[in-house]
């Protein structure tokens, strides 16, 4: 039961995990059409990033600090980041994304 619960909760982060990356490269194309591989090349590069130094950085936090700072540093630099997004982004019209001229939106089908 524990291998089956394991390999299933596996496969649905790996389906998650291709979902987000996915959503994340459609909505980099809509909003930077003109920038489309330089976009692409700083979420593929940050995220890389942050998976190869997060397990080096958690092990400090947990064996040098204590247990509970692992979990509240990369919650808090998450929540750094939404801010900084909501900066950057709000003034970036999602209508005007659309190459047809349409309204219909960012998260549309074409």
């Amino acid at each position: 039961l524990y291998i089956t619960l394991s390999l299933f909760l596996r496969v649905c982060q790996g389906v998650t995990g291709g979902v987000i990356d996915v959503v994340a490269f459609a909505v980099t194309t809509k909003l930077f059409p003109s920038n489309v591989a330089l976009t692409t090349s700083i979420v593929e590069t940050s995220l890389n990033c942050a998976i190869a130094t997060s397990p080096y950085i958690g092990a400090e936090l947990y064996e040098n600090v204590n247990f509970l700072l692992a979990f509240i540093v990369p919650g808090a630099a998450i929540f750094v980041v939404f801010l900084t997004s909501i900066v950057c982004v709000k003034d970036v019209d999602c209508r005007k994304a659309d190459t047809d001229g349409s309204s219909k939106g960012i998260l549309t089908d074409p």
